[in-house]
């Protein structure tokens, strides 16, 4: 009867996990294939800096998915629950960078940037019907000195409203991102994915284009759950 009350127990904590967090919304900045070039002894596609570094970087060598493990410069995410909307997570990594020299392709070194110094997520406001959150994006080349590497920033507002009769929950994503690179949102809820944008860089953009704030409007997408 014990281990039957055990086990009873674990499959209510596995049961109440799995209800924690049934939407899941992900948001990615990459430096897609199509800016990138072919250098020496390098499968992937690499990007210069235009600046006086020789050397090169490389790109995450893809273009738009949904797949919560495709290589970014950064990946940012954010659970919630309609079980208990008390509940948020925000989380996410930073990607890897190599550097290769340019001529020969030859490895020079490779550093992943700090997450927690690249991405902020936060609670706006909070009541019984809308809840406020905010993706802020702010990640530079970990193998380049700041003063030469300008951050990719991004800010994107999610809005969430529960219909008070219905139940039904809508999400409402405004924002903008810089010139350059790529971005991509993603919201998945029981299975079910809702792309929310997909922006390539602006055409001639380059890591150049990242001075500045972030300027480019995403949109306005608006997305209802039953």
């Amino acid at each position: 009867m014990k281990n039957l009350a055990s086990s009873l127990f674990y499959l209510f904590i596995l049961t109440s996990n799995a209800q924690a967090d049934d939407i899941n919304v992900w948001f990615k900045t990459f430096i897609p294939s199509s800016v990138g070039k072919e250098i020496p002894s390098v499968s992937e596609k690499v990007i210069s800096t235009d600046n006086f570094l020789i050397n090169c970087f490389s790109t995450d060598d893809r273009y738009f998915s949904a797949d919560r493990d495709a290589s970014a410069r950064l990946t940012a995410w954010l659970k919630l629950s309609t079980e208990d909307r008390s509940y948020y997570d925000f989380g996410g990594e930073s990607g890897v960078t190599k550097e290769y020299k340019c001529d020969t392709g030859e490895f020079v070194e490779s550093a992943r940037a700090s997450f927690s110094e690249g991405f902020t997520g936060t609670l706006e406001s909070s009541n019984d019907i809308e809840r406020a959150f905010k993706f802020k994006v702010n990640t530079a080349n970990p193998l380049i000195m700041s003063a030469v590497s300008p951050d990719i920033d991004a800010e994107i507002s999610l809005k969430e409203t529960r219909d008070a009769s219905t139940g039904a929950y809508t999400y409402e994503v405004s924002g903008k991102v810089d010139a350059f690179p790529a971005f991509e949102m993603y919201l998945e809820h029981n299975g079910i994915l809702h792309t929310i944008f997909q922006i390539n860089p602006e055409d001639g953009a380059t890591p150049a284009n990242l001075f500045g704030e972030a300027n480019r409007d995403v949109g306005s997408t608006t997305i209802t759950l039953p």
